[in-house]
């Protein structure tokens, strides 16, 4: 309760919510879901979770394995390619960083389709502040996952559907 969030039970589940305002969001994606205008709506607490890792590789480890595949193309040496790039992998492997794991507040699809939407409920308290992290997160999405999560800040806007 870092921003004075009070916890509050959304109507439609009765599930108590971080904020106000994310528990309005609920009500509003739970009728729009009824009413047919998005699918599969889930919650950040349904089980299974939908969470989704936010990894990052060392650049020196990933450009020195590019560097010696662009260089044994060049040289038309298979038998010495494989080695050395299998070698380069196991380094960029272990370079790989565990920097956080994100769980949306809302995911919905759009009708028809297999796309999912990620929303995040974002209140600012009384001087302005949110959370520090989350443009790293929203970043680190985009980059890790290829999904621009959708920033919530009045619990009522309609759905942004996917381009």
């Amino acid at each position: 309760m870092i921003y004075r969030n009070k916890p509050t039970a959304a109507a439609s589940s009765g599930r108590t919510r971080q904020s106000g305002m994310e528990a309005k969001r609920e009500d509003q994606l739970a009728l729009w879901e009824r009413a047919g205008v998005i699918e599969r709506l889930r919650r950040c607490n349904d089980h299974p979770r939908e969470s989704y890792r936010l990894d990052v590789y060392s650049s020196a480890a990933v450009e020195r394995l590019l560097a010696e595949a662009e260089a044994a193309a060049e040289l038309g040496d298979p038998e010495r390619t494989v080695l050395r790039c299998q070698t380069l992998a196991s380094d960029v492997r272990r370079a790989k960083h565990h920097v956080a794991t994100y769980t949306p507040d809302f995911s919905w699809s759009p009708p028809g389709t297999e796309a999912r939407v990620l929303e995040d409920v974002k209140g600012r308290d009384r001087s302005g502040r949110t959370d520090p992290r989350w443009p790293l997160i929203r970043v680190l999405m985009l980059v890790c996952h290829e999904v621009d999560v959708v920033e919530v800040r009045r619990p009522n806007e309609p759905p942004k559907l996917p381009r």
